[in-house]
């Protein structure tokens, strides 16, 4: 009966932010019910002598909260706070939000709650739309720390070494152990492939074919890429560990 008085004007009747509001229109929703023969009598009494509870420490939507306070953040500047107050409900905010990939965040969060103390967090992005769909963390406010961008800045070399005519896609390319000036970068599990196409060592996430590339087109080069794509670095990420920013040495 709540959800159904909230149907016809939420900004005004959500029991969230308008609860006297939402309790008068559930009881009339409630007397409509017994005329229209939907409760008895005696629930028609319980149910309109009912007070409605909320456990706002359970309440959550399908929006988890580190998104929603994202997103938010972003149609803040995009739209000032003095006109978002002003529409009153009428401004909608569409995002790439997925309920299912949301839930596998979070429960592989939780799943290390209990691993070690330090904050963790998960970004689903789409490939196909490049928006984010999924963002869950162990602390609420932690979209405003920097994070390092891991395997995202491979793609950058790739497309430096393709430019640069040094590879194409589907050239083979060797995904072994390697040593580099005294660097040695592992392959996650320490698993190697042999020889794969460049299209597949990308999609390996292949560490070693990733930093040979650096190598062999230059670091410089490669950091010249990556700042000219709007990231910022500083002299000392113009390393070989640069393809691989979560192992800095």
């Amino acid at each position: 009966a709540s959800l159904a008085a909230t149907v016809a004007n939420p900004s005004r009747y959500s029991i969230l932010s308008n609860y006297k509001n939402n309790l008068e229109r559930t009881r009339l929703v409630l007397h409509l019910m017994r005329e229209q023969g939907f409760l008895s009598e005696d629930e028609f009494e319980v149910y309109n002598n009912a007070d409605i509870v909320i456990d706002k420490r359970n309440y959550n939507n399908n929006y988890d909260k580190n998104y929603y306070k994202i997103a938010l953040n972003d149609a803040k500047k995009i739209i000032s706070q003095n006109k978002i107050n002003t529409l009153k409900g009428r401004y909608h905010i569409y995002t790439y939000f997925d309920s299912s990939l949301q839930k596998a965040a979070k429960d592989a969060i939780a799943s290390f709650q209990n691993v070690e103390s330090s904050n963790k967090e998960i970004i689903i992005a789409d490939n196909e739309t490049c928006g984010i769909a999924a963002y869950i963390s162990s602390t609420p406010d932690s979209f405003v720390l920097k994070r390092q961008p891991g395997s995202l800045l491979k793609p950058f070399i790739y497309a430096k070494a393709i430019d640069c005519g040094k590879i194409l896609p589907d050239s083979p390319l060797l995904d072994n152990k390697i040593t580099l000036n005294g660097y040695s970068p592992k392959n996650f599990g320490d698993t190697y492939r042999g020889w794969i196409t460049a299209r597949d060592a990308l999609s390996y996430s292949s560490n070693s074919v990733a930093v040979s590339l650096l190598n062999t087109i230059g670091t410089e080069i490669g950091a010249k890429t990556i700042i000219n794509a709007g990231i910022p670095l500083d002299n000392k990420d113009k390393t070989l560990s640069l393809a691989l920013p979560t192992d800095r040495r």
